[in-house]
Formats: structure tokens, C-alpha cells, sequence
């Protein structure tokens, strides 16, 4: 793949140390306004709703540079 989208840093690096061939193809969703969508399982919906709309801005981020 070209481009692998994660929500959190330790995820780019996980992925790029299972497969060290995606070195620079992975990114966080939030690269572009420098945040990271924290997972909200077992959170009170607020923080489901939180990470929605910064999923959301992420994916609009990218799509713009794409």
C-alpha cells in the first residue's frame, strides 16, 4: 500500500516494525494538525464523540493532499 493511516504515534511504529518496507508510507490521521485520536473504548460517549471529530478533520486533512 502507498499510504497506511493510524490513530496514535506508537501505531506508526508499531506497523513499520512488523513491516519495515512501510517506513515513510505510514502516518497518523492527525499528521497534518499534529494530533492523535486517543481510543475511546470504556470512555464515556463524549470521548467517542471527541475522536469522531477529530477523525473526521483528519480524514478531511488528507483528502485535500491527496
Amino acid at each position: 500500500h502507498d499510504l497506511i493511516l493510524v490513530m496514535e504515534d506508537w501505531q506508526v511504529r508499531a506497523v513499520e516494525k512488523i513491516w519495515p518496507g512501510a517506513r515513510g508510507r505510514v502516518h497518523t490521521l492527525g499528521r497534518w494538525q499534529g494530533f492523535e485520536v486517543a481510543d475511546p473504548y470504556r470512555k464515556p460517549r463524549p470521548h467517542f464523540e471527541f475522536a469522531l471529530r477529530l477523525i473526521e478533520a483528519g480524514v478531511n486533512d488528507w483528502m485535500q493532499r491527496l
